[in-house]
């Protein structure tokens, strides 16, 4: 790294009040370094508990055109990192936030005289691939399946051209599916789906043998964090390191909330023709390119060989903690029904 530390660095982050934002900052100023949070929910308990350690929270929303007078009062910084971004698979900010976003937040960059940017992006930007096909290299052919995906390459190419025209660092950050406490992302909608709350057999041939490497949130602040230190420039994957499929991750689930035996009853049952009516998003996400295309797996080794390994947290432990905050946000409690004595995660 060459003598670079975060620490006691001045970092400006969008999106810092949200889901992976909020623990980022929190690890950086646990660090020592300097945090300007820019969100759009300064009232966030998120935002207000940042505040409270010591970081800048400013209110700004990089899909308004008056974003560049929101920050104008910021110091000068050392390091951007920009996770401002609209997350649906469609809608009507796509672009407004992922591309005109991205170039609002650079230009500020540039005047904040920050010497490098993390720019995150999504493994959605290259899309699914045939089972054939994976893992998916840094450099190999992007094909996206969603709007989203479409915006988020079109915003990597606005950070590369940036980084051409400016000399300075760019990492661009594939990150893979996030999860973890503070996102009910997948889990939710597979544990409703096990406990018979919502359909799960109807879309389940479908997505059973679809491949997914898992990210715990904490393991992706790990990885950031070690980007932000060693400053990489360049387009790289971030996923964990643990391939499973959809059938995989169903049997952890069952085995922590004890439903092994609904889970045994949904896959003899799955031969229903799906509803898309009644299919929860975030299982309809794994079959948006088709039957072929189902997987989304990536060699990593170009990032770890300038950072290091980042995942720590084993796939049950993250799930079981997720779980956890889902039953005591009460997101679950209604639902799911006390685990048996195999289970280890009760929701009453």
């Amino acid at each position: 790294m060459g003598g670079r530390t975060i620490a006691r660095a001045h970092v400006v982050v969008t999106g810092g009040a949200g889901f992976i934002g909020f623990r980022l900052c929190r690890a950086l100023l646990s660090s020592g370094a300097r945090v300007s949070v820019v969100t759009r929910h300064v009232a966030r308990p998120s935002a207000r508990a940042l505040a409270a350690q010591g970081a800048t929270v400013v209110a700004g929303d990089v899909a308004d055109e008056g974003f560049a007078s929101a920050i104008a009062n910021l110091s000068p910084a050392a390091v951007l990192c920009h996770l401002a971004a609209d997350v649906s698979v469609a809608g009507e900010r796509l672009i407004a936030t992922n591309l005109e976003g991205t170039r609002r937040a650079l230009d500020a960059a540039e005047k904040l005289g920050v010497e490098y940017v993390v720019h995150a992006s999504s493994i959605e930007a290259q899309g699914p691939a045939a089972l054939a096909a994976i893992p998916l290299g840094d450099d190999d052919a992007c094909d996206p399946v969603t709007p989203y995906g479409a915006s988020k390459l079109a915003s990597e190419e606005i950070a590369r051209a940036w980084s051409r025209s400016t000399g300075r660092g760019v990492a661009v950050l594939r990150i893979g599916n996030t999860y973890g406490p503070g996102s009910p992302w997948l889990v939710r909608a597979a544990v409703l789906g096990l406990v018979g709350a919502a359909p799960l057999a109807p879309i389940l041939p479908d997505i059973r043998r679809s491949r997914l490497q898992p990210l715990y949130v904490d393991d992706l602040v790990r990885a950031l964090l070690r980007v932000l230190e060693a400053r990489p420039s360049g387009t790289y994957a971030v996923p964990g390191d643990q391939a499973v499929t959809i059938a995989d991750l169903l049997r952890e689930l069952a085995t922590l909330i004890g439903c092994e035996p609904e889970l045994a009853a949904i896959e003899r049952g799955a031969t229903v023709a799906p509803d898309a009516r009644t299919i929860d998003p975030d299982l309809a996400y794994f079959r948006l390119a088709g039957p072929e295309r189902l997987h989304r797996v990536h060699d990593a080794s170009r990032l770890r060989g300038e950072i290091g390994p980042w995942a720590r947290v084993p796939l049950a432990r993250g799930l079981a903690a997720t779980l956890a905050w889902l039953c005591e946000s009460g997101a679950l409690a209604p639902v799911v029904p006390p685990a048996r004595p195999q289970g280890v995660i009760a929701c009453t």
